[in-house]
């Protein structure tokens, strides 16, 4: 029996549409890393997918005129004995 998880992460901060990049994600990538970790109970891991998103966008910021957008990471793991 294979022991496979879904985890799903919505990052908590708003990112400026000007300030998105390709290293936007990485703190949300280790989140999700740490997550697999806890899942596996610290053993060892395979990742099969591991998608980083936009989950949210804002055309109307209360905080300013800029579009800002929310990054979620969708993936599964399989731990390992």
């Amino acid at each position: 029996v294979k022991d496979i998880h879904k985890i799903y992460i919505i990052a908590d901060k708003w990112i400026r549409l000007s300030k998105y990049n390709s290293n936007s994600g990485e703190k949300i990538k280790n989140d999700f890393d740490k997550k697999a970790k806890e899942v596996c109970k610290n053993k060892n891991f395979v990742i099969i997918k591991k998608k980083v998103e936009i989950v949210e966008m804002d055309d109307t910021p209360a905080y300013g005129t800029e579009t800002v957008i929310k990054l979620g990471v969708d993936g599964t793991v399989e731990c390992k004995s």
